[in-house]
Parts: structure tokens; C-alpha cells; sequence
């Protein structure tokens, strides 16, 4: 991940190798420019204060409307946008004007 650049990381908490919180870490001290979006079958207050002070920018429990994904990943998107480092989604963006 270090050679590509990627705007916004989406990871699960319970994963087989790694945990998601680790993920969440090693995302926020290596690639700084990315956004990151936690999704969890296992939603607690205390998992989602932790994500998100270790950096991610949303927390999604399952399960979630594709609406709902959506407007999570549009939401981070943007986020990353007004620090000026991605185009926002089409979605977000204002009318062209005529």
C-alpha cells in the first residue's frame, strides 16, 4: 500500500490475520492522506470511540443499506477533499453552471 496511492481504506474489525484496529494504526502512521472507514458486525460505543480516535473517519455497523455505505464513503471522500488531497464524488460536487 505504501507505493499506491489510495484515498480511503475500508476495513472490517474482526478479520482472520489481522484486526481491524491494527489496520486503523498502521494506516494512520504510513499514509497519512488516506481516509478510513470501519464497518463491524460487532458494533459497540467503546469500538467505535476507539476507531475513531485512532483515526477512522467512520464507523458503519452491519448490517448497512448500500445507501448507507454510500453516504459513509461520499462523507470520507469529502473529508479528504476539503484537506485538498482528492477529487470529491460526483455526488458531492456542486452543478456545473450553464
Amino acid at each position: 500500500m505504501e507505493n499506491t496511492t489510495v484515498d480511503l481504506v475500508v476495513t472490517d474489525l474482526k478479520m482472520p490475520k489481522i484486526g481491524g484496529l491494527d489496520l486503523v494504526r498502521h494506516v494512520c502512521e504510513n499514509l497519512k492522506d488516506t481516509e478510513i472507514m470501519v464497518i463491524t458486525g460487532y458494533p459497540s460505543i467503546d469500538g467505535a470511540v476507539t476507531a475513531v480516535k485512532i483515526g477512522a473517519e467512520e464507523y458503519l455497523a452491519k448490517p448497512f443499506t448500500d445507501g448507507e455505505l454510500l453516504a459513509a464513503v461520499q462523507r470520507a471522500l469529502v473529508k479528504l477533499h476539503a484537506r485538498g488531497w482528492a477529487t470529491p464524488p460526483a455526488s458531492a460536487r456542486p452543478p456545473p453552471m450553464d
